[in-house]
Formats: structure tokens, sequence, C-alpha cells
């Protein structure tokens, strides 16, 4: 078989491999960037509400009275948008927490899978605490008559500890 022969045969072969592994890489670099732009509006939503979390004085907090309004304000101004994102970028990482930290922009030193899952369900805790929390003081009188095992000051605690913890103890102190 001749050379040109064996050319022609490979060519729409590798043309169909290269077209390939260049949608390939522009579908990686879009999902990166995705996952860059989520990270940063992420951090700033954190930024602002570890600004509010960390003045929090707990001993100032009614255990269970869910209808104060400073327990409104608070909940209400807790963004959770930002999370909501970036938790849907990484959302193919999932399966994989080391994968899904290593995806963040910002790297941490070396993360193992342990501290990668940490992390993960960290920013999903606080998430779901968070909306919790607002859905819960959206409640009527009535309503939380009903519901008076909701113990406000240990669900805002958690909040705290763990945004804490997203945060490094350290680089939250500073925020």
């Amino acid at each position: 078989m001749p050379l040109i022969e064996i050319l022609s045969a490979v060519t729409p072969i590798a043309q169909a491999v290269v077209d390939w592994g260049i949608k390939a890489s522009k579908e990686r670099a879009k999902k990166r960037l995705d996952i860059a732009k989520a990270f940063y509006s992420y951090q700033r939503e954190f930024k602002e509400n570890w600004a509010i979390l960390s003045k929090i004085d707990l001993d100032k907090i009614n255990t269970k009275d869910i209808s104060d309004p400073a327990i409104k304000g608070i909940a209400n101004r807790l963004k959770t948008k930002a999370a909501e994102g970036l938790l849907l970028a990484l959302l193919s990482h999932i399966q994989n927490p080391q994968k899904a930290v290593k995806a963040l922009p910002v790297k941490l030193k070396k993360p193992d899978e342990a501290e990668a899952k940490k992390i993960i369900k960290a920013i999903i805790f606080v998430l779901d605490k968070t909306k919790e929390l607002q859905g819960f003081t959206r409640l009527t009188e009535a309503e939380r008559r009903i519901l008076k095992g909701f113990y406000v000051r240990g669900r805002v605690k958690h909040i705290v500890e763990k945004s804490g913890f997203i945060g490094g103890e350290a680089r939250a102190g500073n925020s």
C-alpha cells in the first residue's frame, strides 16, 4: 500500500481526534473558569458573612427566641447565593473531594482526602444551616409556638464555628 493511500485513510481519523481534543480542552478551560468565578464570588460573600458572624455575642442570644428582631436581621443579612453557585460549579468533582479542592483557584497546602471532605462538608453545612435559620425566622407566631425545639443560639454557634473552619482561624480572624 502506497504511503499516500495510508495517509489519506488516516487523515479523517486524525482530524476527528484533533477536533475532539480541541473541544475537550475548551470545555475543561470553560469549567475551570466557571469554578474560578464561583470561588471568587464565594470568597466575597464569605467575607461579608464573616464580618457579621465574627461580631456575634452568643451570650446575648436568647436560646429559643426565633422571633427576636436581631436574629431575623442577622439571618436576613447572611448570603448564600455564591455558596450555592460554588457547589454547583464543583458538582462534577464532588465524588472526589480532593479533586474538587484542587479545582479551586487558590491552592491549599496539598489537602488530603479527609481534609478536602471536611472543607466541602463545612461549606454545605454552613449553607444548609444558614438557609434553615433564615427559614425559621420567617415563620409566623403560631408556627413558632408549634416549633418550640429550635435552639437559635446553638444554630448560630455552629454556623460561626464552621465558617471559622472554612476561612481558617488565622485568616478568618483578620477579615
